[in-house]
Formats: structure tokens, sequence, C-alpha cells
């Protein structure tokens, strides 16, 4: 994979050794086992056949991680290069313009971000399988006879938020209303969540390196202090990663909250942020006169409250 400019990097590489991969191939299959063969990966799941091992390009992307590898897969076939032959499965063949690439190949510029999936691409997808698992234990049947993870994907892609529409995905249409309803009731919550992301970014921050390794100490036992000198940042940096986690569900720090600030700092921070039509800190320590790491604190302590009063007033 060669950089090729700050803002795409060259797949030539890459795109040539799946396009051969998929053309090679006896019959279409979907794109995790083309991963898992260009990977050289025979170990859970092994090979459909041992000769596919014999095939060139097994193992030419080894050092590639599957996500990625998959997301350009995806790319491919957005950009149809690749086809899918079946909508339930997401088996792939090869089209037009990667027979033509394959015949005079040529630089393949994309952007990093196709190749790197959102944290709410994340998310949806985690919860989509966790409802998937939820509905095999209900009705006694395999993960493949709910859907396919092509469908998984079609659904992250596509984000239908009605039964109605969850049913008219392909791989969907089996799907009871109720069970379509579950489906449909996940995308909803992402959805609310990507809104709440576009003000204040709490999602989006916490997928990064500092956050993910924060919360991994933080669930280990360790303190704010200790978390600080393990990333080398101010405390009040710790303190906003915290929040951060904390607002997105990712750690329960209301105890400790409520220890770290006097009675009238957190009634203060606390009933502003219940108020404000604007939950950002700058116009808070403006009105408030407060330290920037108490009021990531008051905020965090505010959303996680009314979260709890929402799902009290729904189960009541």
């Amino acid at each position: 994979m060669n950089t090729s400019s700050y803002f795409t990097i060259d797949v030539q590489e890459e795109v040539r050794a799946v396009l051969k991969t998929v053309l090679l191939l006896d019959r279409a299959y979907a794109s995790a086992y083309v991963c898992r063969i260009l990977r050289g990966d025979t170990g859970k799941f092994g090979l459909r056949k041992q000769n596919h091992q014999q095939l060139e390009t097994f193992a030419e992307l080894k050092d590639m991680s599957f996500s990625r590898l998959e997301r350009l897969i995806r790319h491919l076939v957005k950009t149809q290069y690749l086809q899918i032959r079946d909508l339930r499965w997401g088996t792939l063949s090869i089209a037009e313009k990667g027979v033509e690439f394959l015949k005079k190949e040529a630089p393949f510029q994309v952007a990093p971000e196709e190749l790197r999936p959102s944290w709410h691409e994340v998310q949806l997808e985690i919860s989509l399988k966790e409802v998937r698992s939820q509905l095999a234990r209900q009705a006694g049947k395999p993960l493949h006879e709910v859907f396919s993870n092509y469908t998984i994907q079609r659904l992250v892609e596509t984000k239908p938020d009605t039964s109605l529409n969850v049913r008219n995905t392909a791989g969907c249409k089996h799907l009871s209303d109720a069970e379509a309803q579950q489906v449909a009731d996940a995308v909803i919550s992402i959805r609310k969540k990507m809104e709440r992301d576009k003000i204040d970014g709490t999602y989006r921050r916490i997928y990064s390196n500092y956050h993910r390794r924060a919360k991994a100490m933080h669930l280990e036992g360790k303190t704010p202090a200790e978390i600080a000198e393990a990333l080398n940042v101010q405390l009040s940096k710790v303190h906003e990663i915290l929040s951060d986690l904390h607002r997105a569900g990712q750690v329960d720090l209301t105890q400790w909250i409520e220890q770290q600030l006097d009675q009238s700092e957190l009634h203060r921070g606390t009933e502003y942020f219940k108020q404000a039509g604007s939950p950002r800190l700058k116009e808070a320590h403006e009105v408030l006169g407060m330290d920037y790491d108490k009021l990531h604190l008051c905020r965090a302590y505010v959303t996680r409250v009314e979260e709890e009063q929402a799902e009290y007033a729904v189960a009541s």
C-alpha cells in the first residue's frame, strides 16, 4: 500500500489481489471467505476446499487487518469493480470494470476513511449481532438462519428504522413484525446517538487511543491520577476523557463524580446543564466561572441522570 497524498492512498496492489482472488475461485463466495484466503487464515473456520490454499493469492495480504480488507471489498462493490451475486448471502463475482482493471492495471486511489468504519457503524453492527443472537436463541436456530453477515452490513448501510423497512431488506423478509421491530429499535438507538454526537462529538471521541486506554485502566481500578501518569497527560485531561466515556455509557462515574465535587458546585453545574439549550462548556464557563474539568464532570453527571430518568419513565 503506497501513500500518494495527504487525502488518498494508493491500493493498487491490494485491489489486484482481491479481484484476482474472486476471479480464480471456483464459485462465488462472501467477502469474509475472500478475506480469509487473502490473509492465509486457516484457523477457526478453515477453508471450504483444500486446493484454495494453492491459489496464487493465498496469504498475499496477510499483514492487512480483516476489517480493513473487508472495507476495501465493500468499496470495490460500491465502485462496481465487484458485484453481489446473491443479495441474501452477499456472494461476490468480478464485474466488467474489475476485469478491465486486471487487464490494464493503474494506480487505485482511495480515501483512508473508506477503509475504516465510523463509530456508529461499529456500534450498530455490534447491536445487530446481539439482536441476531437473541432471536436465534429464542427460535432455537443457527445465526445464519436469522440473517447473514451481509444482511447486517446492508442494515448498517441503510439504517431502516421501521419494521416495514427492515422486512423490505433482502435477508429479512422472513422476520415477524416483532422481530423486525427489534432490529429497527437498534437502528433508532444509534440514530439518536448520531444526533447527539453532532452536537458535542462524544461518541466520535471515545474511539480514540487515549479513550480506549483510559477505559481499560479505569476498569482495572486505576485512579484518575494513575491514568494521567500512564498517559502522560494532565489530570484535567483524564477528567475530560472519563466524562466522555461516562456520557457515552462506556463507564459509570455517577458516585465518583459526587465524591469529586462539593454539593454547591455539583448543584450549580448540573442545574445549568439541565436548563441550558446548549451543553457547550465554553458558555457554561462564561456563565458560572467554574473550571473546565469540573464542568466536564457536571455535564456528564446530568447526562447520565437524565438517561436514568428517561428509562424509569418508560419502565413505569
